[in-house]
């Protein structure tokens, strides 16, 4: 059996990237997280160094990879 999933309407997506965003800053406020973290430039809110952009204000920060063992 194929799972079907719904076609959705634009208002429909526009609360899914409202929900997904929200819960991304739900995640920063709570605390830190078990990764490195760094300061968004735009809004200054923890941002995960693997992000490439901003949870709370949308800014992109870029993807800054760090290699094991060094910070």
């Amino acid at each position: 059996m194929v799972a079907v999933r719904p076609v959705r309407n634009r208002l429909q997506e526009l609360a899914a990237l409202i929900v997904k965003r929200e819960s991304g800053i739900d995640r920063v406020i709570r605390g830190p997280l078990d990764v490195d973290m760094r300061t968004c430039p735009e809004c200054n809110y923890p941002v995960e160094r693997f992000r490439k952009t901003c949870w709370v204000c949308g800014f992109e920060v870029g993807r800054q990879l760090v290699e094991s063992g060094k910070t």
